[in-house]
Order: C-alpha cells, then structure tokens, then sequence
C-alpha cells in the first residue's frame, strides 16, 4: 500500500498549525477528480476562477481577487465550510498537529512540526504495511530536506508510556517508511495542497481564541466537520479527541 500525504501549515503570532492530506494512490484519481469538480461548481456558481490558487487566509477574510464577481465573507466561509464537508466525505484521511509561537523562531518550529507529523505518517505506515510519499509547498527546501534525510536515519522518539520495553525514555525508530526525499511543488499547480492548507487554516482557527469575524462565522467549529476523516491515533492523549499532535 503506498499513499501520499500534502502536507501544508498555517500560523499567527500564537499558534502553529500543520495537516497533512493523506491519499491512497489507488483512490488518488477519485479524490483529485472530486476536488476538480467541487472547483469546476464553484466556478459555475460563483464565477471563482478554477486556476486561482485559494490561500483560506485569504479566502475567508475577503482578500484577493478569486471571481469577476464579488464574493462576501459570509459567502466565503459557507463555501469553507462546504469545503471542509466534502473532504469529510472522500477516502483520505487527515493527520494534524498544533504548537504554541511562544519563544520559538518560525523556522525551528516549522521543522519541528514537520518532524512530529512525520513520525505519526511513518506510524500509520507501519500499521498499514505500506509507504507514504510526501507532497510539501515550495519555501522550506532547505531545512525540510535537511530534516527528513536526518529522520530517515537517527529518530529519537519518546513513548506515550514514559519508557519504552528497555526502560530508555526514547528510542531511535527510523521513518523508513516515508519515501524520498519530500517532493516541493508549488501550491499554485496543486489542487490537493490547496486543500491541506485550508485543513490546517481550519485547525488553527480551532485552536486559537475566536476573532468577531471567525465567531461570527463559526470558523473555529470547522475542522470538527472533518472528524470522519481525521486519524485520531495519531495522539489518543488530544483533549479533543481529534488525535492533534501537540508535543
């Protein structure tokens, strides 16, 4: 079994959020054909153009020129969330991870994240017996490749019991289930990397205190549109049962 997972992140001065969009590569062309359609509606409907890429930041808060027509917030967040619903409909699943801006530089913490998230794909991959190939946005080439060429050889992890069998409190467990390096393609040219942005957008509006505009819009129920989907394995400790990585 081999699947392929987008991975994308979305932040403010507090939080930062990171999903990934995990598809089988047996069901990749119904999924991709059913997020094509899902634009190709949006376009009848709405005049949103199909080769704009939809940044949810953006999206939601009214910025950017998506239609020739005009599009209000409160339209944009019903369709962010109709957005969320179809996702929660579709054979994927959705591994997700948040921590806190605090005392962290953005880059550290973006390759921190991108380390957490790839120790529970190569969990899921062992589980499955399979491989997982990683689709990640342009940007972090760099220290991305860097960080998973090191996990791919030496990656201490700590046990959810405090101790692993030997009674060390982390072991070294290889992702050598994860294939490759990660593939760094722009978000423009990636309907599916589009999507995990708006899954993590969705997290961090989740986890952060509501602004007006997302309280009125109720953003920050949308990713519990996705629980059927989501991999609640991923961190059985998530207070929200949601399985969202936090350490």
């Amino acid at each position: 079994m081999t699947e392929i997972a987008y991975i994308d992140e979305s932040y403010d001065e507090t939080t930062f959020a990171m999903s990934a969009l995990i598809v089988d590569v047996r069901t990749w062309r119904e999924v991709f054909d059913a997020i094509k359609e899902h634009r190709r509606q949006l376009k009848v409907a709405y005049g949103i153009f199909t080769s704009k890429e939809l940044h949810a930041l953006e999206f939601v808060s009214g910025r950017g020129r998506i239609s020739e027509r005009m599009i209000p917030k409160g339209l944009r967040a019903q369709l962010f969330h109709e957005t969320m619903d179809l996702i929660a409909t579709l054979p994927v699943a959705v591994i997700s991870g948040a921590w806190p801006m605090a005392g962290v530089e953005k880059r550290e913490i973006h390759a921190r994240a991108f380390g957490r998230i790839a120790e529970r794909l190569q969990r899921r991959a062992v589980t499955m017996n399979g491989h997982i190939l990683r689709v990640v946005d342009e940007g972090k080439d760099v220290e991305l490749r860097r960080v998973a060429r090191r996990s791919a050889i030496y990656n201490m992890v700590g046990s959810a019991f405090g101790a692993w069998e030997d009674g060390s409190p982390a072991k070294n467990i290889p992702n050598d289930r994860l294939i490759e390096d990660p593939i760094f393609r722009s978000s423009v040219m990636s309907y599916l990397l589009q999507v995990a942005d708006f899954i993590a957008y969705a997290l961090l509006k989740s986890e952060t205190p509501p602004t007006p505009l997302v309280a009125k819009y109720r953003l920050d129920t949308a990713y519990e549109r996705l629980r059927p989907v989501i991999v609640k394995e991923a961190s059985r400790k998530d207070r929200r049962g949601l399985g969202i990585v936090r350490t």
